[in-house]
């Protein structure tokens, strides 16, 4: 059985759709039938429309400082994958003494979380807080 390709509809349509349902010319019913949608997918459409609306109108700077939020967010993530790769390409890891690994994460803690820094690096963190016990005799 053949999958039936999914439509995709643009913003455009979307937009002319909903506005002339909002506009009583014709009953929702009746678009419906004409660009083949359903009832329910032109509900959604205007609930969106509605939803959204308000954003129309705010301030262009207020939605910059979102987008500068948005980027600084997604910089930050870049320097930490740029981190990650940087970290797992440079160090030797097989060759630390658990020692050597509590004394890397605590320089980085700084930073990062100790789970971000472990998971990069590949260490337990159950083995930064293990401290061994002096033998008994």
């Amino acid at each position: 059985m053949a999958k039936r390709k999914r439509r995709n509809f643009t913003p455009e349509f979307k937009a002319e759709v909903v506005l002339e349902a909002l506009s009583g010319e014709s009953s929702q019913a009746e678009l419906c039938r004409r660009h083949n949608l359903s009832d329910e997918q032109l509900s959604k459409w205007k609930r969106q429309l509605l939803e959204n609306a308000a954003t129309l109108f705010e301030p262009a700077d207020k939605q910059s400082d979102t987008s500068a939020e948005r980027i600084a967010q997604l910089e930050q993530l870049v320097g930490r994958l740029t981190w990650h790769l940087t970290s797992q390409k440079s160090l030797n890891l097989l060759e630390l003494t658990p020692m050597e690994q509590r004394e890397m994460v605590e320089a980085l803690r700084t930073d990062f979380s100790v789970r971000q820094i472990c998971e990069t690096l590949g260490f337990n963190r159950s083995n930064l807080y293990y401290h061994p016990q002096a033998a008994r005799v």
